[in-house]
């Protein structure tokens, strides 16, 4: 367990940029100028210090992530889709107002209706309160948004939604005859699940889509669509933003809060090429996307009190000099362990600030090490007065001892509550 949870929080680190001297705030997106963050004037801390920062972390962390918390949101939850789903209610009413809605978007030219068939579909349109009556149907009122509530016991339960759509419009099939089935580009949707006054969960969608052309049409493979995501889950709220497609400089930010509080923080952004290549199988030869990565920087934010920062200029040679590692440590050749651990190094950059400041603290690099007959390459941690770690070193105390394990069971209840299997079956 010790040796696992050691190599966890080496992973995180190293999904991480050195070098940088100025650090995004992963709430703001602001750099730490913007925000007015103080530099404190490249004061190095020492490693004692840096134990007790690594400590007052986990602690945070530990406490935000406390499974009874998470545990107990999630299933009031989903005992409340379980009252949506066991519901017997007479939709008819529903199903009218909708398919009126449906019919308004289509026409048809000519005395056929094989002939052309026009859709313009508009997912704004669909709007109206409804609500469980005591018939066991529903009762309509107009509204802006669309709202349908039934009853739970005593209580209710009821779904929100509401769009707002762009003026992009996307074809989804045209025939040669000129039929053709369209739709407008959601700019926004947000659906909420409420019980009673309580508002349980929240999803927000913002698909802010680019039209390159200025065509009025949302192309596929051209134009860009940067997603982002808020999902609400009682006082947690994970946020998924600037993931931009159709364009080889992706970019994505993801944030965990509880209420208002950064958890977990994550920037990141590649350069990727993206091309089509040709596959033959026994079925013959087609072709499909590749994405290749070419190189990505990364920032992860620990509670706002741990900042981690790496680079990766070249994953194609990164990829090769792991590789060069894995078959120098096969020939258990001292020198030429060493000489890879070095090359790999040059390649994965990685440094280590505290509480949004831009004073780089220690920097992660990789060193071989030999036990009885067997070679291995470690992350060590180098600090500001020369001193190094190996991360089993640097976490020997039996409080960061306890932390890591607190980390590993922690993942292991939550993957055990959800019925994930981390060993496959016998």
């Amino acid at each position: 367990m010790k040796k696992i949870a050691i190599y966890v929080m080496t992973a995180a680190m190293v999904l991480t940029t050195a070098g940088c001297q100025k650090i995004s705030d992963l709430v703001t997106g602001k750099t730490t100028t913007e925000q007015g963050l103080v530099d404190d004037r490249g004061k190095k801390l020492t490693v004692d210090e840096q134990k007790a920062k690594v400590e007052e972390t986990a602690n945070i962390l530990m406490a935000d992530l406390d499974k009874s918390v998470w545990e107990a949101e999630y299933e009031k939850v989903m005992n409340t889709v379980a009252i949506l789903d066991q519901k017997e209610v007479d939709a008819t009413v529903i199903q009218e107002k909708l398919n009126a809605i449906v019919d308004l978007w289509t026409s048809v030219t000519g005395e056929n209706p094989n002939e052309v068939t026009k859709t313009l579909a508009k997912i704004s349109d669909f709007k109206g309160h409804f609500t469980e009556n005591a018939a066991g149907g529903f009762d309509y009122t107009e509204a802006d948004d669309l709202q349908i509530t039934v009853k739970a016991g005593e209580n209710t339960v009821t779904i929100t939604y509401t769009a707002t759509d762009s003026d992009i419009v996307y074809t989804l099939t045209e025939k040669e005859n000129g039929s053709y089935l369209k739709a407008y580009v959601p700019k926004k949707v947000l659906s909420t699940l409420i019980l009673g006054n309580e508002q349980l969960a929240a999803l927000e969608v913002n698909l802010d889509p680019k039209d390159v052309n200025g065509d009025g049409v949302w192309e596929e493979d051209t134009d860009k669509v940067n997603i982002g995501y808020a999902l609400t889950v009682g006082s947690y709220t994970m946020k998924i933003e600037q993931a931009e497609y159709a364009t080889e400089n992706a970019k994505a930010s993801v944030k965990l809060f509880k209420g208002k509080d950064l958890v977990i923080g994550m920037n990141a952004k590649a350069v990727i090429k993206m091309e089509e290549v040709t596959v033959e199988d026994e079925a013959g030869s087609y072709t499909e996307p590749k994405v290749t990565p070419v190189s990505a920087e990364v920032t992860l934010d620990l509670a706002g009190k741990m900042q981690f920062m790496a680079t990766v200029p070249d994953f194609a040679k990164l990829e090769e000099a792991s590789n060069n590692v894995g078959s120098a440590l096969e020939s258990k050749n001292e020198e030429a362990i060493a000489a890879a651990a070095a090359e790999f190094e040059k390649l994965l950059g990685v440094g280590v600030y505290y509480d949004g400041k831009n004073t780089l603290q220690a920097t992660v690099g990789f060193e071989p090490f030999k036990e009885g007959e067997n070679w291995d390459v470690l992350p060590v941690l180098r600090f500001a007065d020369g001193t190094t770690y190996t991360m089993e070193d640097f976490t020997k105390d039996q409080k960061f001892a306890d932390i890591a394990n607190n980390v590993m069971n922690w993942f292991q209840e939550m993957m055990d509550y959800l019925g994930i299997k981390t060993e496959p079956d016998a």
